[in-house]
């Protein structure tokens, strides 16, 4: 089949006709956000298989337009103010798409932006610029719309916990640990990126501290980034 398509453009045709509507596995589940969205696995479980079907690989072939910030946020907790730094990183992203057969390509641009308290902003940036070239070089479906005030609503199920649920786990021992990156693709976990969220939709972190007890197990690396970042010590 691949063999039949003459260059990049009847290649990408071919991943036209044949996507469907990305299945939506992200989730964020807060009292300061509830929604559903596309993460990086669902864009490439979508896509991937299409593109080496259709004869076409990509790789991004130029970052330009660099640009890094250092910022500080200062939260006030109990009179005490704690100042909390943080690094942003925004750049262009050019991705080439190939096909390996006609050795014909074409160039597609996006800008990329990330924000942490650690050192992971450029890899944020890095994996939102590929996330909106696929989107947008495909037209995938995922029915996340930046114009919207919201995505698709969550739907819970009767034994799934919220922001401000009783305990879903009557030992600690049961409780699962609370890691911030996936140790098999190195990205963000999803548990880590609502917290973070939750965080910054408490104005005294005294209801997301007793969430994240309740709900987690802490190593104490994660333990005092979480103090830090709602300025809690006990």
């Amino acid at each position: 089949m691949s063999e039949d398509i003459k260059n990049i453009y009847e290649a990408m045709l071919h991943v036209y006709n044949k996507l469907q509507k990305v299945i939506n596995t992200g989730e964020i589940d807060s009292s300061f956000a509830q929604y559903s969205y596309a993460s990086e696995t669902d864009l490439l479980n979508a896509v991937r298989p299409l593109m080496v079907e259709a004869g076409i690989v990509t790789y991004c072939s130029g970052i330009d337009n660099i640009e890094s910030t250092i910022y500080e946020t200062t939260k006030t907790y109990k009179g005490e103010n704690k100042v909390s730094s943080h690094s942003k990183l925004v750049a262009k992203y050019t991705f080439r798409f190939i096909h390996v057969y006609s050795e014909t390509s074409i160039e597609i641009c996006a800008v990329g932006e990330g924000v942490d308290s650690t050192d992971k902003d450029a890899y944020k940036a890095a994996t939102g610029a590929l996330k909106y070239v696929l989107r947008q070089s495909f037209l995938l479906i995922t029915g996340d719309d930046p114009d919207k005030d919201a995505s698709e609503p969550i739907t819970r199920s009767s034994n799934s916990s919220s922001y401000s649920s009783k305990k879903t786990f009557k030992k600690k021992d049961d409780l699962p640990w609370l890691n911030k990156e996936d140790r098999k693709t190195g990205n963000q976990t999803e548990d880590w990126s609502a917290i973070k969220i939750m965080i910054q939709g408490d104005k005294t972190g005294k209801e997301c501290w007793g969430y994240i007890y309740d709900n987690y197990k802490l190593s104490r690396p994660i333990k005092a980034e979480i103090e830090d970042m709602i300025g809690l010590k006990e």
